[in-house]
């Protein structure tokens, strides 16, 4: 569906914040399009993402792509491989360190 909508976007042009563009994506990756047009209409889920907005502006993020790993807010904006392998590193020592004073 990722792709799908990648696609509708960045290749054709389509406005994927309209509900009809959404379902037909959803119907031609084998979703059911009735199922999708009517939990677009509802507001289930709605809770959770409101849940991911509060937690998000709790973090401090004000753009995108951000990324929060092991519950730390960590790397914010577009990064080359490098600055995500540090992070990783972190992490990694400071678990190590953790167990070696447990």
């Amino acid at each position: 569906m990722v792709e799908m909508l990648f696609r509708r976007y960045f290749v054709e042009g389509s406005d994927i914040g309209n509900v009809e563009t959404l379902a037909q994506a959803a119907a031609d990756v084998g979703l059911d399009r009735t199922a999708i047009e009517a939990f677009l209409a509802g507001d289930e889920g709605g809770n959770e993402v409101q849940a991911e907005e509060a937690a998000g502006r709790r973090l401090g993020i004000r753009a995108v792509p951000y990324f929060v790993i092991n519950g730390t807010s960590v790397l914010s904006g577009a990064q080359p491989p490098e600055e995500f392998l540090a992070a990783f590193m972190e992490i990694e020592v400071g678990s190590v360190v953790g167990k070696a004073g447990a």
